[in-house]
């Protein structure tokens, strides 16, 4: 016993580690390895890719098959390209902001600032057009005539994307599920919108930059509330 205490207490003057620990650290480091899950893949770039292609054709499928296209929509003109260039803008920032939540550490906030700065833009304009039009009208630029279906036909419309997203962030590494979820959400009502758009009648920049809006922010806050649930890793 004298022994073994002289030596414990030269091992720790010694600062030397005890074998026996380095041992039961080895094992309980073994134990944690063999109960773990498998490590989240690192193939963000194509299953984003996945999920956008699979997303615009199953979107654009659904809007063809259930409400059709509009046959005025080539002569829509510049009313047609600024709803296209706000839809693509979003459904582009928010792609990005959904690689970026998918991998820990990575700085999301350029990405999401994006996207916020393609909807300010978005309701600058809208509020320009209002702000130039006669008084008598301004309702009419404002609500259309599709106001209460739009936003939920976008939603629709969004599902197939949605779920795309999710699977694609499933096999990424969010730390931020709700963010994460969130951005999944944004980026799936872009693609929503943008297969609404075959049909929507409506051009005015007010119109979209609310319900349209309105639309891709309904996905994107059931994203935020179901990321803890179906992104665990």
């Amino acid at each position: 016993m004298v022994r073994q205490g002289q030596c414990s207490s030269r091992t720790a003057k010694t600062g030397e580690a005890d074998p026996g620990n380095a041992l039961r650290t080895d094992e309980l480091i073994a134990a944690l390895a063999t109960n773990a899950g498998p490590a989240p893949t690192r193939r963000g770039p194509a299953r984003i890719t996945i999920a956008l292609m699979g997303g615009v054709s199953a979107s654009t499928l659904a809007c063809l098959t259930c409400l059709g296209a509009n046959p005025a929509l080539l002569t829509m003109g510049t009313g047609l390209a600024v709803k296209l260039a706000y839809v693509i803008g979003v459904l582009a920032t928010t792609a990005w902001w959904l690689g970026r939540a998918g991998r820990p550490g990575a700085d999301w906030r350029r990405a999401a600032s994006a996207a916020l700065v393609v909807a300010a833009v978005m309701a600058f304009w809208a509020a320009i057009s209002v702000w130039q039009a006669p008084a008598d009208a301004r309702s009419t630029l404002l609500l259309g005539q599709s106001w209460t279906s739009c936003p939920w036909r976008v939603a629709v419309l969004s599902v197939p994307a949605w779920a795309l997203a999710m699977w694609a962030l499933s096999g990424m590494a969010p730390t931020r599920p709700h963010l994460a979820g969130f951005a999944a959400g944004l980026f799936a009502g872009s693609v929503g919108a943008l297969g609404y758009a075959i049909f929507c009648p409506e051009v005015s920049p007010a119109f979209v930059s609310a319900w349209y809006t309105l639309g891709m922010l309904i996905p994107a806050f059931i994203g935020a509330l179901a990321g803890p649930r179906l992104l665990r890793w």
